[in-house]
Parts: structure tokens; sequence; C-alpha cells
């Protein structure tokens, strides 16, 4: 029987991951996938990525390298986020090619790469001028991504229910006070040693710095009355073979042309087009996070990139906000970078909380570090922020 390259396939029953025979039910559910699509797979697998809650593994096919993700339950709604993504915001993130949400199972293209990678010279990473390739090729990138990620909103809000229905966490400003108390409490009562584990002295610690902040940041962020969100955490870039991916003006008339003269669609000339990725990260949360994951994901680029990245972040500001002030929303931006940390904080407590975790294990331990650096990181604004906020 055909499968739906976007259904809900029945559940497997539980097997030893990378065990012959799950090896084999992989293969054959990918097989079926691309049969579905009218491709097949022409080359083997082999593991990408190994970490204690996904595997990701490529293969070679008909339709281009794939990459294959299977997640632990907790993760399970990934896959389900990525297709409601290909069916209502368009090329903005990885084209799902084919989900089973039982299984926690999804294919997209293998051709992503993340953005916070800066050249590197001789191993180490260098200074970076501003008319290098890569820092132009980023700049590009992002502000084509920006006022497609707006549109992309717009067009999500009327799907609200489905984004809901994939699993996709939430994480609403209104939550944020007890959510920090409560895990900072939870934090200094795990046994010395593990991976979340805070000194009561430093639970306390925090807990008396960020109670205000959380605090009022939270009622700012609740009274401008915006919907929650997605706020993706991880972008990355895509390059023309991945296939379907175009932003710009006349995006889908170039799409079209692209087909009729035997490109990939979405071709822009060989560059790469930022994608959002890793939904596992992901939550619904206050939309202005996202000025937080922007400002992060270019921190290498020098200081002359300021002045496009604040024409792009004015842009996509003036496109979200309710009124189009963009002066007048900067106090709810800083409100939604101060507490966006948290959303980053939980979606690691997933990884390092997760029935699955073994406090022992070393990619447990450093996303258990990671967590808590980022509750630290609550209350602070990124240090390129400040020369942003004054070209805004």
């Amino acid at each position: 029987m055909a499968m739906d390259p976007l259904g809900r396939t029945a559940s497997s029953s539980p097997i030893e991951r990378e065990s012959d025979l799950w090896w084999e039910r992989l293969s054959a559910w990918t097989s079926e996938a691309l049969e579905a699509a009218g491709s097949r797979i022409t080359g083997e697998f082999s593991v990408l990525r190994r970490t204690p809650w996904r595997i990701e593994a490529a293969v070679d096919t008909g339709l281009g390298r794939v990459r294959v993700v299977e997640t632990v339950p907790s993760h399970q709604f990934e896959g389900a986020l990525l297709a409601t993504l290909t069916r209502h915001a368009g090329p903005v993130a990885l084209r799902a090619l084919a989900v089973d949400r039982a299984a926690g199972r999804f294919m997209v293209h293998d051709d992503a790469v993340p953005l916070a990678s800066p050249p590197q010279r001789r191993g180490r990473r260098a200074a970076v001028r501003a008319d290098e390739p890569a820092v132009k090729d980023l700049l590009q990138a992002v502000t084509a991504f920006l006022p497609a990620w707006a549109e992309a909103q717009r067009g999500l809000a009327a799907h609200r229910t489905d984004l809901q229905m994939s699993g996709t966490p939430a994480m609403d400003p209104a939550w944020f006070p007890a959510f920090t108390e409560n895990q900072l409490a939870s934090h200094a009562e795990r046994p010395e040693g593990h991976p979340l584990h805070l000194s009561e002295e430093e639970a306390e610690e925090l807990s008396q710095r960020l109670r205000p902040v959380v605090g009022d940041s939270a009622r700012t962020l609740m009274a401008s009355d915006l919907p929650l969100m997605l706020d993706p955490v991880v972008l990355a870039t895509q390059g023309p073979a991945a296939g379907d991916l175009a932003w710009r003006d006349g995006a889908r008339e170039g799409e079209r042309n692209g087909e009729r003269n035997g490109k990939r669609g979405g071709e822009r000339n060989g560059e790469r087009d930022v994608v959002v990725t890793r939904l596992a990260d992901a939550s619904l949360t206050h939309p202005f996070s996202l000025v937080r994951t922007v400002l992060e994901a270019c921190a290498w680029l020098p200081d002359e990139a300021d002045e496009p990245l604040a024409a792009a972040l004015s842009d996509w500001i003036s496109r979200v906000s309710r009124t189009g002030d963009v002066r007048g929303s900067l106090p709810t931006v800083e409100a939604a970078l101060r507490v966006a940390p948290l959303a980053e904080y939980s979606a690691l407590l997933r990884l390092s909380a997760s029935p699955q975790a073994d406090p022992e294990d070393p990619d447990v331990r450093q996303a258990g570090a990671r967590a808590l650096d980022c509750l630290r990181a609550v209350g602070t604004v990124p240090s390129r922020w400040e020369r942003i906020r004054a070209l805004l």
C-alpha cells in the first residue's frame, strides 16, 4: 500500500536502534516514502550523527542526498511540525519529504549548514572582513529570510491548531516567572554531580537576580498583545542543490521557470538561503525572541554588518508588530531578548532531563551544562544589540 509522504504510518514495535532489524525497517520506510515520490534509493546509508536523542543517517537517492532522522518520544513532534511548515509556511524551512509521526521519523534533503560558523584559517577562527564572500552570502540570506519569515508567520496564524496538534512545545511569557522559580528549585534538588545540579547558593543567587527581570519582561511581553509564534532557535543555510527554496520577489515564478528550464526550484545563481532547521529545539513563544536567534547566528560578522542587519531587523519588526512602529516596539524587543534564553533552556531540558537521558553520557552532560548556561544568560542581551539598536 502506498504511503502518504506527509501522513502518519503505523508505529512499529520498539526495537534496538541500529540493530540489523532497525536498519531493515528504516531502509524499507525510506524506500516506500521515495517510491511515493517517484524515486528510489541509489546508495548506502551512512550515520551522520548519533546522540542519545536522535540518529541522523544519509543516503543517496534519485532526489539527491537525503537525511533520515529518527528521534526519541519527547521529540516526536519535530517531524510533524516540519510537515506543518512544509504545508503552510512555504520555503522557510527544510522541506519535509516524508514524516512518520508515530515513529518520530522524518526525511529531508541533506544540505543544511549551521549559520554560526565563521570561516576558519589554519584551524582557528579569525577576524573576517566585510567584503568576504561568507559575510556577503550570510547578509544576503538573512535579509531575504526575515521578510519571508514574517510572511510565513502570518500564513501560519491561520493554522495555529495544526502547530499545537503537532505537539510543538509552548513557552508563554505568562508562565515565565513561575517556570523560572520552579526550575531553579528543581536544579538545587538534583544530586551533586548531576549535569543539571545547581548549588543552593547559586540557585538562590539566580532567583534573586532573575525574579525582577523575568517578571518585568513577562509583563511587558504580555502587554504587547502579540500572539505566540514559532521561534526556531536554530537557523542554517541551504544551497540550491536541495531544490525548493526561493524567497525573493517573484520566487514562485522563478521556481516555475526553473522547472521549465530543467533547473531545481529555488536556485538563485548558486546562493545559499537561510532555512529553519532542527525543530526539536523550537517552541511557540513571543515572536520578538527571534531577534536574539538572528543576532547570535550573526555574532561573528564584522562591525560593518551592523547597518544591513539593523535594516533587515527593522523591516521584520515593523511587519510583525501590530502598529509597524519600530522605535515604539524597542522596549518589547528588549524584554524578549532578556528572556529568550528560556526557550533554548527549555529545549535543552528536553534532552538532558528526558527519561532516555543517561546522566553519565557526555552528550547529556554537555546538554545539561548548556541548559544551565542559558538559565544564567537570562536577563542579558547580545553584545551586538546596543549597536544595532542605535541604527533602528
